[in-house]
């Protein structure tokens, strides 16, 4: 569950920043990135900080059909990966 958390963090080339970006767009997608960054850090995940820090300098590859609207059903699919995402969060550290 924790690698699959880490995963679908919407950052860079994981499956999280594919999703983010399809959905959100780049500069909403860069700014959960960092949200990201920091509540990791808060939460005691530094290592992995650190590699979504470097994951970030890579550029994101556009889609191969960015005209397209998405379907309700691939809409509906983000809400079941957002709410896997959220049942599968396990801070490492006390949040003060």
């Amino acid at each position: 569950m924790l690698l699959t958390m880490l995963n679908l963090l919407p950052i860079g080339q994981l499956d999280g920043g594919h999703i983010a970006h399809v959905l959100l767009g780049e500069r909403i997608r860069t700014i959960l990135a960092f949200v990201s960054i920091i509540l990791m850090l808060f939460t005691g995940y530094w290592f992995m900080a650190l590699i979504a820090i470097l994951l970030m300098r890579v550029r994101h590859p556009e889609p191969l059909d960015a005209v397209s609207k998405l379907s309700r059903g691939r809409k509906l699919a983000t809400l079941t990966v957002v709410l896997m995402f959220v049942l599968s969060v396990a801070p490492l550290a006390p949040f003060f």
